[in-house]
């Protein structure tokens, strides 16, 4: 029997083919942008499977009528895939704080708004139920030069989605998945990233437009097969909590706990036992 799929950013990148490989696969989706018209000329796509809709994430009115909306022609939500988001890219000191704010206002606090409306609804449908899987990235686990924020938004996905897959009871059977992919062909950082915009002469050994313009195109990832990748994720009866994407993310990760083993090997630099000594 189909599901209900509810996909935030459809407009393109990873959200656009998620949608189309949900419905190839035979899914109902709920296809959601801040611009409706982005999400038209589906494959496979009709009245019956398929609803398209206003959602720009940042605002409370939009979230809750999008849910509305969907629970009212598919009756309910199997599976949440949050992947609106976008880059914020430069040195940390040319970030303004307007730009840091909606950075964490669409990778952050609109994340767990609608992940607050998806559990409300999984954990009082019938039968109960559901996965939400959160479209983070490789930069939710390690940082890396010009994208500090970024990174920052991505590592408070990450860990937020950690604590509140051990809060749900088993009973509701409400699954999370964090999906970290590497880099992939998507806009990200291309016509969708977004640089600081404080001039500071003391970075100008940095250009973040000119790194991220040798990588638009030229990401090792194909969208496609990500977004295949993800849909057999969903497919699980019990889904790994996380998963990298990609060969390099996967590279990178495995390097990170060898690196990790080495840092915490140090841990003799300083004496670890610090406990109160009348608990001892």
């Amino acid at each position: 029997m189909p599901r209900v799929f509810f996909v935030t950013g459809c407009s393109s990148g990873f959200g656009r083919e998620l949608a189309q490989v949900l419905l190839d696969a035979g899914e109902n989706v709920v296809a959601t942008a801040r611009k409706p018209t982005t999400i038209t000329s589906f494959r496979n796509a009709s009245e019956s499977n398929f609803l398209p809709l206003k959602l720009d994430v940042t605002k409370q009115s939009d979230i809750k009528a999008a849910f509305d909306d969907a629970v009212s022609k598919f009756g309910r939500i199997d599976v949440l895939i949050n992947n609106a988001a976008y880059c914020l890219a430069g040195p940390f000191e040319t970030l303004s704080e307007s730009q840091i704010r909606s950075q964490f206002d669409t990778n952050v606090f609109a994340v767990m708004e609608i992940t607050r409306g998806a559990l409300e609804i999984m954990r009082t449908q019938s039968p109960s139920g559901g996965l939400i899987m959160q479209n983070s990235s490789i930069s939710g686990q390690l940082s890396f030069p010009l994208v500090s924020v970024y990174s920052a938004s991505k590592f408070a996905v990450s860990g937020w989605t950690l604590g509140i897959a051990a809060e749900v009871k088993p009973e509701w059977n409400i699954k999370f998945c964090v999906v970290e992919p590497g880099p992939f062909r998507t806009p990200g950082v291309g016509s969708n990233l977004v640089v600081g915009d404080l001039p500071n002469k003391h970075y100008d050994h940095l250009d973040a437009r000119a790194f991220f313009d040798t990588m638009d195109g030229k990401q090792p990832g194909d969208t496609t097969k990500g977004a295949q990748a993800m849909y057999k994720l969903s497919q699980l009866a019990d889904p790994p909590l996380r998963v990298v994407l990609g060969k390099l993310a996967h590279d990178a990760i495995q390097q990170k706990i060898a690196d990790d083993q080495k840092l915490y090997s140090r841990q003799d630099v300083v004496d670890i036992v610090t406990d109160c000594e009348w608990d001892q």
